[in-house]
Order: C-alpha cells, then sequence, then structure tokens
C-alpha cells in the first residue's frame, strides 16, 4: 500500500469517526442532565453505541494501514481486536 493510499485512508476514516462522535454528543444533548447525571437512558445507550461504532471505524482503518487482515469469517470480535 501506498503512502498516498495510507494517508487517504487516514483521512477518510478520521472525518467518519469524527462524524460518528458528533452524532454521538447530539444524542447526549437529548438526554437532559440533572446535576452531573444524565436523565434519559434511551439516549445515553444511543449515544454509547454511536461512539463505540466510530471508534470500530477508527480502529478498522488503522489495522487495513498496518495490513492486519480481518478473519476469514468478517465477524470481528473484541477478542481479534484486542488481540492485534
Amino acid at each position: 500500500m501506498s503512502v498516498e493510499e495510507k494517508n487517504e485512508i487516514k483521512r477518510s476514516a478520521y472525518a467518519e469517526a469524527l462524524r460518528y462522535m458528533d452524532n454521538a454528543k447530539d444524542a447526549l444533548r437529548k438526554a437532559k442532565k440533572n446535576g452531573k447525571y444524565y436523565t434519559d437512558p434511551k439516549y445515553v445507550r444511543t449515544a454509547s453505541g454511536v461512539a463505540y461504532s466510530g471508534m470500530l471505524l477508527a480502529l478498522d482503518a488503522l489495522m487495513r494501514i498496518k495490513d492486519v487482515a480481518p478473519p476469514s469469517k468478517n465477524k470481528k470480535s473484541i477478542e481479534w481486536y484486542r488481540d492485534h
């Protein structure tokens, strides 16, 4: 993989991961706070899932840059990420 291809993966994956994080922040704004705690668990759960998906996008891009091949069945587990 060329340096240009790696830079393009970094640029596009970073932008996409940031978009996911922005969406997670928007979901948290809907949850409303009471003191230091959020009051609506639905939006907190949604925000957590969206942020987790954004993090996985960034990790997948890093794995592609490092030339780490995904498992053959294309279902990655948390253990696969920890091992690599």
